[in-house]
């Protein structure tokens, strides 16, 4: 009965979404952060948005959900086979402006700040901001912006 009203009211279970917990000066500074920025009209043309993302080669690097009956978890078409030894992938690294963009970067292993400043900053993001006048780089990284003049 009460599973019946959740799932009619939509309220299905699903997975908690990860995330960095914030002190409350972390709150205190994005917000400020937020009000600053929130007049920008022209000079989200100068912002430089950057990510890296890890791509999975074979096997998937998340969880998959399926939906079954009971008595059929053993079932072939309710089993997912597994790759138990170190999984192939490949990470890059990627920035974007308004109307620009640069080359990927393919990160060879896991990323440290000694690699990402030896393989993305000096080489890639310093000559891709001196390309935009009064630039300034967000990245996912850090809790505000960097200005790289």
């Amino acid at each position: 009965m009460v599973t019946y009203r959740l799932l009619h009211g939509q309220l299905r279970a699903r997975r908690p979404v990860a995330c960095i917990p914030l002190t409350p000066n972390h709150c205190r500074l994005r917000c400020e952060w937020c009000l600053v920025i929130a007049h920008w009209r022209t000079k989200w043309r100068s912002v430089v948005f950057s990510d890296e993302s890890r791509f999975w080669l074979g096997a998937s690097g998340g969880r998959v959900l399926i939906r079954r009956r009971p008595g059929e978890r053993l079932q072939p078409t309710c089993l997912q086979p597994r790759h138990t030894g170190p999984t192939p992938g490949v990470m890059v690294w990627r920035a974007i402006s308004y109307d620009s963009w640069n080359i990927f970067v393919l990160i060879p292993r896991n990323l440290t700040a000694n690699l990402y400043f030896s393989l993305v900053i000096q080489p890639v993001v310093l000559p891709f901001m001196n390309s935009i006048q009064r630039g300034v780089f967000f990245n996912r990284i850090t809790l505000a912006h960097i200005p790289l003049l």
